[in-house]
């Protein structure tokens, strides 16, 4: 688990985890108690149930979400859910970077410690309708790549000092639809050449396995562990906080309730087994690949695991965030 020197204690991996396993069905021997946890997207689908689960095991859950009132709505469903469940409000919109310094500066005022940061919020413009021109975030970059990846990406490593003093777990919400796109370097932010939403998404996507990827060459031998979840899908839009986007489809095109479709990222959050899989890809309550055991081709594509890519992505994105990140050189 994050805190090594608590691991054990009251925590077991159930013993038939699978595809159809609930979020109830992760924690039903966990006991997250005195542990803190922030959960992006976290006022409706799989936000909220993750939170809820994790908020229901006894940690103290921070909601991140961009809307105040979505936010109060959010706190309210999970108190009458799991009576007695500590839960806190953050206001952080992923598209600013200038409301995620905000959200980080206040995270970082309370000089609490992190033990989970769960990366969930996640954004494409497919419900705009046809698309001729990129839908940007408010510095100009391309609305999946800017809010999925760079938003996450400046959260995560503006919280590591946190993050590091427990040990703990970075969960980047992925999907298979990163099979769709790897990195596009000769114009990621679709300045030049024909927007493509599809294939825009899939770059995010990509882009959050190999963040995945960078941040444990970076902190996994300091003791914080990162990976890539691949949800289930849920009914188009149960995830995002923005009514007018919606999350793509997968190639999977098998919905689950919200409780199946998020139980692979609280699994990530509490299976204490998987400290010895840092940047593995997670799916259906599982480690499918991992560095050096890509596993199947059908179940991801084999760029998530190029480091060079991954060290190429970090350099990038520091460049676009404006911020460089002294957390140690990749292993």
């Amino acid at each position: 688990m994050p805190r090594p020197s608590r691991a054990g204690t009251g925590l077991a991996t159930p013993a038939a985890l699978g595809e159809w396993s609930t979020t109830t069905d992760v924690v039903r021997s966990v006991d997250l108690t005195g542990r803190r946890a922030i959960v992006t997207g976290a006022t409706a689908g799989l936000g909220l149930e993750s939170a809820r689960a994790l908020a229901a095991a006894g940690a103290r859950v921070v909601l991140a979400g961009r809307d105040p009132g979505r936010l109060a709505r959010a706190e309210e469903e999970i108190e009458r859910a799991a009576p007695g469940a500590l839960v806190d409000a953050l206001v952080c919109d992923l598209a600013s970077l200038a409301s995620v310094r905000r959200a980080t500066e206040e995270v970082r005022a309370s000089g609490e410690a992190l033990d989970l940061l769960v990366n969930n919020a996640g954004v494409t413009p497919r419900s705009l309708g046809p698309v001729t021109e990129a839908p940007r975030t408010l510095e100009g970059f391309e609305l999946s790549l800017g809010t999925n990846h760079l938003g996450h990406f400046l959260l995560t490593c503006r919280l590591a000092p946190l993050l590091l003093e427990h040990g703990a777990r970075v969960i980047n919400v992925g999907s298979g639809a990163h099979r769709d796109s790897s990195m596009r370097w000769e114009d990621p932010h679709y300045l030049r050449r024909p927007y493509d939403v599809r294939e825009a998404y899939g770059q995010s996507k990509t882009a959050n396995a190999l963040f995945t990827l960078g941040l444990e060459r970076r902190l996994g031998n300091r003791g914080v562990h990162a990976f890539t979840v691949r949800p289930g899908a849920t009914s188009p839009g149960a995830s995002n906080e923005r009514p007018e986007l919606v999350e793509a489809a997968s190639r999977d095109k098998r919905r689950y309730p919200v409780e199946v479709a998020a139980a692979t990222t609280v699994w990530a959050c509490t299976a204490p087994e998987l400290d010895a899989h840092g940047a593995a890809y997670l799916y259906r309550c599982r480690v499918v690949a991992e560095p050096g055991a890509p596993g199947s081709a059908d179940d991801h594509a084999p760029w998530i695991f190029d480091e060079d890519a991954a060290e190429r992505l970090w350099a990038w994105s520091e460049e676009q965030v404006g911020e460089h990140f002294a957390l140690g050189a990749p292993r």
